[in-house]
């Protein structure tokens, strides 16, 4: 298993990495003139941050629960964790 401490590096990259995605189609909407009256930013920035908490909420299960049988890339072998 993966040390805490990186598994939390590890989350906030994934946050600040979808985050910084969805800012940018956000932003780009911006640009071709969609969603610029002040209600609709207001809900496209909340949505930023929804979509980029979720992304890291899933990463974050998907850390939680590691798969224990594994096939090792281009060995054939099976690599067996053990709990």
């Amino acid at each position: 298993a993966a040390h805490p401490l990186a598994k939390l590096l590890v989350l906030l990259l994934v946050w600040a990495f979808s985050h910084h995605v969805f800012a940018g189609l956000r932003h780009l909407a911006l640009d071709m003139h969609l969603g610029v009256d002040l209600g609709t930013a207001r809900l496209s920035g909340l949505m930023v941050l929804l979509g980029a908490g979720l992304v890291t909420l899933a990463a974050g299960w998907r850390l939680s629960h590691e798969v224990d049988d594994r096939i090792a890339i281009g060995t054939g072998t099976w690599l067996v964790q053990r709990a």
